[in-house]
Order: C-alpha cells, then structure tokens, then sequence
C-alpha cells in the first residue's frame, strides 16, 4: 500500500469516527475553506441535474447546519454507524486526488433495531493543504429515491 493510499484511507477513518462519535466539529475541519458537500439522488446525479437532499457550498455553511444539529433541531435520538467500502483513488492531478467509494449509514432509534438508512456512491476531491489531506468536494449519490423522514446527520 502506497503512503498516499494510507494518508487517503486515514482522512476517511477520520472522518466516520468523527461523525459516528458526534464530533461534527472535527468533521467540519476535515473540509477545505472553499468546498462542496452534496447528498443527491441517483436519478439526479445521472441526469446531471441540480437539485440535491443537502447541499452545503462552503466550509460556513458546514459550520451553521452543525450548529443546527447542535443547538436548534429538535429531532429523536438515534445513533449512526458509517461504513465506507471499495475506496478508490480514481485521478491524481497537480492540486488534487479523486476518490470513489461505497458508503452504508446504520441508524438506531431508541428502543427500535437498526436499520439502514442510507447506502450509495461517494465522489469526493481532496487537496493538501499545510501538509494535510482536506476535502475539496464530496457528493453522496444516494442509491435510492426514498428518503426517509429525516436526513440530519451528515453521510
């Protein structure tokens, strides 16, 4: 394994703990200052149409819909596990790295069993920034059309 395919699959490990582990403040330095973070529908992906589940354009609007996890949504208690599979690093260019890779979010309610929530595709773009991997772009092709009730935690 290369020291790049290491650095690329520890970003990753990062990132679902950070998230599994409620620590979206972690999760939000991950990103880059000028970033996308997008949830869409595979029909919209494939159709290249815009319309997304979620769609945060900057590293601010990251940081305001975790304050809203935090501080302001009113929603019920539920635990999520993040698995990513099949990583690839698709495209290394002058200034960034492609990755493709396979995504499933277990959610468990209080008092119900667990379920999954979420499984598709992720296209992301890294760049290094001081010496550190960051994330450039990443969109979450979710494999269905049916969301359920309530998307509040990041993919």
């Amino acid at each position: 394994m290369s020291d790049l395919q290491r650095r690329v699959e520890a970003l990753y490990t990062n990132y679902n703990i950070s998230l599994d582990d409620l620590a979206l403040d972690n999760w939000v330095n991950l990103f880059a200052e000028n970033c996308l973070y997008r949830i869409v529908s595979r029909e919209n992906w494939e159709a290249e149409l815009p319309l997304s589940t979620m769609m945060c354009d900057s590293k601010g609007m990251l940081v305001d819909r975790v304050k809203g996890i935090q501080q302001t949504m009113m929603f019920a208690p539920r635990y999520c596990r993040r698995f990513i599979s099949s990583l690839q690093i698709t495209e290394i260019t002058h200034d960034s790295i492609s990755t493709r890779s396979s995504f499933l979010c277990i959610q468990t309610l209080n008092d119900e069993p667990s379920e999954v929530a979420f499984c598709g595709a992720a296209h992301d773009r890294l760049v290094e920034i001081e010496g550190e991997l960051r994330i450039r772009q990443r969109v979450c092709v979710l494999d269905t059309e049916m969301i359920p009730n309530s998307l509040i935690y990041p993919l």
